[in-house]
């Protein structure tokens, strides 16, 4: 999986251009050596599923910095997904923070209603999860319910609970690299 996450790189078996990885403060980003597909002005839509706040807040910061470098941007919780915004969109951002244990046994929360969002065959999506102590698999288990769901997953950014603008701005510094290249 092209992945900008904590920990190091775990391969998804997908096919596809060959990829550079580069560390930043919260995360790994691979970057395809190849040109991504790209249209400017972009659409896109940060989906988020949050319990205490955390993961909304870093969901509209990253809506705000897209906006700020001139992407359209709709954000909504999985509860209310604007589903025009969805079909219009050419980049889907999906976040969850990490639910499970503090060492061990950690996913995206509430996987199941993540995992009944609408198709998003042909749409590329990167995913985002808030943490407080370790991430665990959390990116990895969310990168596989949003292919499940037909996407084209380009990569992953763990955002530490105390550190949401900057890891927010990092994230999107790290996506818009990858997608506007």
């Amino acid at each position: 999986m092209d992945e900008f996450r904590h920990g190091a790189t775990v391969p998804s078996g997908r096919s596809g251009p060959p990829t550079v990885a580069g560390r930043g403060g919260g995360g790994i980003l691979q970057t395809p050596i190849l040109p991504a597909r790209s249209r400017w002005p972009m659409n896109a839509v940060v989906i988020y599923e949050s319990l205490t706040g955390n993961t909304e807040k870093a969901a509209r910061l990253i809506g705000g910095q897209l906006e700020l470098r001139g992407v359209g941007v709709t954000v909504c919780p999985a509860t209310d997904v604007n589903f025009q915004a969805l079909a219009d969109a050419e980049l889907v951002i999906v976040g969850s923070w990490t639910d499970g244990l503090f060492l061990f046994g950690q996913k995206p929360a509430r996987a199941g209603r993540l995992a009944k969002l609408p198709y998003l065959t042909g749409k590329r999506c990167a995913v985002f999860c808030t943490y407080a102590l370790e991430t665990g698999k959390t990116l990895d288990k969310l990168s596989e319910i949003m292919r499940g769901r037909g996407a084209d997953v380009i990569g992953g950014y763990a955002i530490k609970r105390n550190e949401l603008e900057d890891g927010s701005i990092e994230f999107v510094e790290r996506l818009l690299g990858v997608v506007s290249v």
